[in-house]
């Protein structure tokens, strides 16, 4: 009788874990990516690789984050700035056109690769 029991004991969980191998996996739920989201996460990405002295992936990462939000000002503000430290003033002078044109209130933030792109060419 001790046997019965213990092997009733011993058939239920492995019935248990047989039953929940039949039924079909749930996918786990996703949400729509949230492109402005993804955008910024692509703007930290950059700083961080901007931090690393990689720049080639930081103006990678910068693209993919104007390509995500491409109504922001502040992307293409900060990838003229990081042009501007590399010396690539035509690349500059673009992403901070690219600002102002995105900018309808041409806030500070849109102006200062340009004001530095000026104050650097009179140097």
């Amino acid at each position: 009788m001790k046997i019965v029991v213990l092997l009733v004991l011993l058939g239920a969980p492995l019935t248990a874990d047989a039953a929940q191998a039949r039924r079909p996996a749930t996918p786990p739920a996703t949400r729509p990516a949230d492109p402005r989201g993804e955008a910024y996460h692509q703007f930290l990405l950059a700083q961080r690789l901007e931090d690393e002295q990689n720049t080639d992936g930081a103006i990678d990462a910068y693209k993919r984050a104007m390509a995500l939000d491409p109504t922001s000002a502040d992307l293409p503000a900060a990838l003229a700035s990081l042009y501007l430290g590399l010396d690539r003033a035509d690349d500059a002078r673009a992403s901070a056109e690219q600002a102002l044109k995105n900018d309808d209130d041409n806030s500070r933030s849109a102006r200062r690769p340009r004001h530095s792109l000026r104050t650097r060419s009179i140097c």
